[in-house]
């Protein structure tokens, strides 16, 4: 099995003072990067980010990133051609909706800055309300067919 070494990247090449760090007990973000093998270098399966505001903006970022992509599913399912008249794909976008509001809550709270952390809950909120406004119309409306199906046939 491979050693196991640890590498503390500075800033300053000059400082020749040695610095250790207890890893087991520092607190920081945990990042795992892609899997890229390039000759001569070292290969890197995971860091910690302590800075906290680098890792606020890499929260943000990841946050951001994923707030686009549900936004873009959501411009495809409220857009004039989707002819779903169950409201399967209304349901479906708000529990993506919801999955994203955990996950910001567990995973990415203590990260973000609090005024960040609001505003992705107000967007998302709005975003809510807006497909349970649809999902809303759209049961009232197949109820009053129904409602006028059932009027029209005659005994």
């Amino acid at each position: 099995m491979a050693e196991s070494n640890k590498y503390f990247v500075v800033k300053d090449r000059n400082d020749l003072s040695i610095t250790y760090f207890e890893y087991d007990k520092t607190k920081g973000y945990d990042l795992h990067p892609r899997n890229v093998k390039i000759k001569d270098a070292i290969d890197v399966t995971s860091m910690v980010i302590i800075n906290p505001s680098f890792i606020q903006k890499l929260a943000f970022r990841k946050v951001e990133l994923k707030f686009q992509r549900l936004t873009k599913m959501l411009m495809v399912v409220l857009s004039p051609d989707n002819d779903d008249s169950s409201g399967d794909s209304y349901r479906q976008a708000l529990n993506e909706i919801n999955k994203l509001r955990l996950e910001i809550l567990v995973q990415y709270k203590n990260k973000l800055k609090e005024e960040d952390f609001l505003e992705f809950n107000k967007r998302l909120d709005l975003l809510a309300q807006e497909l349970n406004l649809r999902l809303y119309f759209l049961t009232m409306e197949n109820a009053v067919e129904n409602e006028y199906d059932r009027g029209r046939r005659g005994r």
